[in-house]
């Protein structure tokens, strides 16, 4: 199974979300996709000595988007 997150989508910023993901792969063998500034990620990825797990990937998302913003794709 794979599930996308979005990281920087919550009042406490992306540290606690990207935690939360390198415990559910570790736990859930899933795949997640996290979704945010990618240089925020791979930094938090690197704290938590996770840089290198396959099951994690980054679908780089800066731009501020509103309810008339169109769906962006993202391929990983």
């Amino acid at each position: 199974m794979k599930i996308a997150l979005d990281v920087m989508g919550t009042d406490y910023g992306p540290k606690e979300l990207v935690l939360g993901a390198v415990q559910a792969v570790k736990e859930f063998n899933c795949e997640i996709v996290l979704v945010g500034d990618p240089e925020t990620i791979e930094n938090l990825l690197r704290e938590y000595k996770a840089d290198t797990d396959s099951r994690l990937s980054i679908c780089p998302a800066t731009v501020s988007y509103t309810h008339l913003t169109l769906p962006t794709i993202c391929s990983v």
